[in-house]
């Protein structure tokens, strides 16, 4: 029997592996952490505030930076803000 919670084996049914890894929370509101406007860094998307475009995340990200190296060397940004940004991508590009 399957239920909200899980199925008769434990396993919990209904969150992607997506949303276990960013946070429900922050895979639903990257809206409100990114932006695109034509006037900041050429319309590329940016988190909302700064002028650290996306692709600079997840490059970092893809070289094998983790989220704690990223927000050093990006200090206006929260781990929310990264969350966004890979949910960002996953969901929208």
């Amino acid at each position: 029997m399957l239920t909200k919670r899980g199925n008769r084996l434990g396993i919990r049914v209904g969150i992607s592996p997506l949303e276990r890894y960013i946070g429900k929370k922050s895979a639903m509101n990257y809206q409100d952490r990114i932006i695109r406007d034509p006037r900041v860094c050429g319309g590329q998307p940016v988190i909302k505030g700064t002028r650290v475009t996306l692709s600079t995340v997840l490059a970092s990200l893809a070289e094998g930076a983790s989220i704690a190296e990223i927000l050093t060397d990006f200090p206006s940004l929260t781990e929310e803000d990264v969350r966004a940004a890979i949910a960002y991508d996953l969901r929208v590009l």
